[in-house]
């Protein structure tokens, strides 16, 4: 018997296709890999610093102050003790000292930088290249970057060279940077893609463009009184049909796509859909569990699983990272020897496991044979796991409510972000939900009600006397989580706090990060 306890790491994606780096900071906020270290921020009980690793896990730069942006072409921004913008390299040396105030990463040899509210750009020897001169300016890419200045005239965006010399005059009201060589614009007619002569490749006629990734670009298109996200190629041909709440972009043959009922996966590049939960849906800082060595410390099964119990007799209690997020069983070497298809799983004693299949309580044994129980099968069942994470999103959206509100005559609970969950779990939250008011609704059957909302052209813009409330994990042990929730009540009204959570003795206990007022 292999001496294994339990192990919790965060992780983040390398550059490389699909490959996975986990390492052992769960208590930290991490970033995606980027120039080849990855960012972490430290324990958010202490004042802010930041630290980065390389893809062995080894601390490259200890935490600090100083350093704060992404590495980018070998340097990360920071400031000095007096507070002017330096860059520093991996060794956490400053490699480029300024005398300027603010500044962005470095692009194509380049980095944008301000003073006095003027933009201009550097060299990485620190040389002023590009006078400050204009209002606003972003990263060159493909060698052409945006630029915003009255001094040219007018209030629009055009695209200057290297040289500083205007190649694209200003003529937009917005303007990407470009990439596999398009750039989406706006003008009043809409957007559309322009080539880096200033050329109108892709007719002006989207309500939003997003930059080509993959040969393929997002664009939203109005649809009656809904705005939808599909994909064009670079002839403006709709390859992927607008039938998506927001989109992301394509990465490795596939993009991540939330749907119009609120559902979160991914689609390949004919459009087919993977559903996945909302913590497998983010790319970095994802909590995952594992086992190490309780003697030595030594990693045994990677961390890979979105829940894990303890051994006992041989196996292990997993629950799958991926969708539909089942419960399985791994031996010591980390092989699934019973595969995850359990609503719920217990630890083996002798010779058996509790376990809920398709809603029906029962036993296994370890050769994979069910017996339900005599209660046999019953729709309002909530296996313990589930009633957990109910209980998570309760007590999430109860904060949400406490810090601001439109009024108690209804709540609206928009039970399309609660993942993880069946009929029962949401049924339970509402009917805890009378707490606050006695009237609690789906908001997806009341969405329509002209007594409950104010609508204008159509589209909610605030509700009467009432609140729809809802909530997103953004990452989940079962022991601890983050947590976003909203508590709506208008266009202009809205609380969104951000939280941890910690399960102490079998209740949540929240800790806000943050408020984002909207």
């Amino acid at each position: 018997m292999k001496n294994l306890k339990l192990l919790r790491a965060r992780s983040s994606w390398t550059k490389q296709p699909g490959k996975q780096f986990i390492f052992l900071y769960p208590k930290y906020e991490v970033t995606a890999f980027s120039d080849g270290l990855s960012r972490i921020t430290n324990d958010p009980e202490r004042p802010r610093q930041y630290a980065y690793l390389n893809d062995k896990g080894e601390m490259v730069i200890e935490f600090q102050d100083q350093i704060s942006g992404e590495f980018s072409e070998g340097l990360a921004l920071g400031y000095t003790e007096k507070g002017y913008l330096a860059y520093y390299d991996k060794n956490g040396e400053i490699a480029v000292q300024t005398s300027y105030t603010r500044g962005r990463n470095f692009s194509e040899g380049l980095a944008a930088v301000e003073r006095n509210r003027k933009f201009g750009f550097i060299d990485a020897n620190g040389h002023t290249v590009i006078q400050p001169v204009y209002d606003e300016a972003h990263d060159f890419s493909d060698g052409l970057a945006v630029v915003r200045s009255q001094s040219l005239g007018s209030n629009l965006y055009g695209y200057i060279n290297k040289k500083g010399v205007l190649v694209i005059k200003p003529q937009f009201l917005f303007a990407s940077q470009f990439s596999e060589r398009l750039a989406a614009v706006k003008t009043d007619s809409g957007f559309g893609y322009i080539d880096k002569s200033g050329k109108m490749i892709v007719a002006l006629r989207y309500q939003f463009g997003k930059q080509f990734s993959e040969g393929l670009a997002a664009v939203q298109i109005s649809q009656g009184k809904e705005e939808k996200w599909g994909f064009i190629d670079r002839q403006g041909n709709i390859v992927i049909a607008p039938e998506y709440q927001s989109v992301g972009e394509f990465k490795n043959g596939r993009c991540r796509v939330r749907t119009v009922d609120g559902s979160t996966g991914f689609i390949d590049r004919t459009g087919r859909f993977t559903p996945c939960a909302p913590w497998e849906y983010s790319e970095y800082d994802m909590v995952m569990v594992g086992y190490q060595n309780s003697q030595t410390g030594e990693i045994v099964i990677t961390p890979q699983f979105l829940q894990a119990k303890e051994f006992s007799e041989g196996l292990a209690a997993v629950r799958s990272f991926s969708y539909p997020w089942k419960w399985g069983y791994i031996n010591e070497e980390g092989t699934m020897v019973i595969a995850p298809k359990y609503d719920d799983a217990g630890s083996f004693k002798n010779g058996k496991a509790w376990v809920v299949l398709d809603g029906r309580q029962g036993s296994i044994d370890k050769n994979r044979r069910f017996v339900p129980d005599k209660a046999g099968y019953s729709p309002n069942y909530i296996s313990p796991s589930e009633q957990l994470m109910a209980d998570l999103y309760l007590a999430a959206m109860k904060e949400a409510y406490k810090l601001g509100n439109g009024g108690n005559g209804f709540i609206a609970v928009d039970t399309d972000t609660l993942y993880g969950l069946g009929p029962a779990g949401k049924l339970k939250i509402m009917n805890e939900l009378k707490s606050l008011s006695p009237n609690v609704y789906e908001y997806s059957t009341i969405k329509n009600d002209k007594t409950k909302f104010q609508f204008k052209d159509g589209i909610i813009v605030r509700t009467i006397n009432g609140t729809v409330l809802s909530a997103t994990i953004n990452s989940y042990t079962g022991e601890t989580a983050t947590i976003s929730a909203a508590s709506w009540f208008g266009i202009l009204g809205a609380v969104i706090p951000e939280m941890e959570a910690s399960l102490e003795n079998g209740v949540w206990m929240l800790r806000v990060k943050r408020v984002a007022m909207a």
